[in-house]
């Protein structure tokens, strides 16, 4: 189970599954506490939870950029949105936060295998946010737009097969991300 909006991720190369969540102290109402739950693989007992700061994770239906952990998995992302977004970096390892990261007028964290990750942007562009090696912001660079957001317009849920994003768009074509490498890279 979870409480509201959870999002819902599990690691490969660790024993644990990780659930973003959001609680209430008067049920839905009252002082607002998200967290990341974290639970083993074997018992589906909690072993741990990690505090997220400032009431400002993003509430919206399940969305797979909303919440992901790092090519390493070392790292997860949480897409916040108040209404500025931005992404809290969590040190899985540390049971830390690292940090926020910007990324206006952008939305959600795809894991790039290069590390970091990138996000959807309303120009119809990717940008790419790279993190040293404690988690920590060390560049962007924003892709040229390569979806027309105002005739072709893409949805976020992508199905991701072997490190390439397929995103339907609104007229039934697939528009390819590809997340392999340092940045991300569409396809025109």
């Amino acid at each position: 189970g979870s409480a509201q909006f959870g999002y819902f991720a599990a690691a490969k190369t660790r024993p644990e599954l990780y659930v973003v969540e959001t609680f209430y102290d008067r049920g839905h109402r009252g002082k607002r506490t998200d967290v990341i739950t974290i639970y083993d693989k074997a018992t589906l007992n909690p072993t741990g939870e990690i505090v997220l700061p400032g009431g400002k994770r993003a509430q919206t239906l399940t969305e797979q950029g909303a919440f992901q952990l790092s090519s390493d998995e070392r790292y997860a992302y949480v897409f916040n949105f108040t209404p500025a977004s931005s992404v809290t970096v969590v040190d899985l390892e540390k049971r830390k936060i690292v940090g926020d990261v910007d990324i206006p007028g952008c939305v959600h964290a795809f894991a790039l295998k290069g590390g970091g990750f990138a996000s959807l942007c309303g120009n119809g562009g990717v940008v790419s946010t790279k993190l040293d090696e404690n988690g920590k912001q060390v560049g962007q660079t924003m892709s040229a737009p390569f979806n027309d957001i105002d005739n072709e317009p893409m949805f976020t849920r992508p199905a991701i097969i072997g490190g390439v994003g397929y995103f339907p768009t609104y007229h039934g074509k697939i528009q390819e991300i590809d997340f392999n490498g340092d940045e991300a890279v569409g396809s025109l």
